[in-house]
């Protein structure tokens, strides 16, 4: 019996710290998420004021539309071509 509870309490303690590391990893990924989000756009609030959140998400789009564009034309159009 006491063999049991040794093993348990190792099982126990290790199932906890295995939960604190991965709440610790969770946290930090979540501030990086925040920081590289908030961060530009609390900046661009004071050059351009309210459009801050649209140029965050807009930029990107426009310097990707090429992409975009190609992306669409094989994932939708190319198959289709005989």
């Amino acid at each position: 019996m006491t063999e049991f509870l040794r093993r348990l309490k190792q099982s126990v303690i290790k199932s906890l710290s295995m939960v604190i590391a991965l709440v610790g990893v969770l946290i930090f990924t979540m501030f990086i998420a925040v920081v590289t989000i908030v961060l530009p756009m609390w900046l661009l609030s004071f050059v351009i004021d309210k459009y801050a959140a649209l140029w965050i998400f807009a930029l990107p789009l426009i310097l990707m539309s090429g992409e975009i564009y190609k992306w669409f034309n094989w994932q939708f159009l190319e198959p289709f071509k005989k």
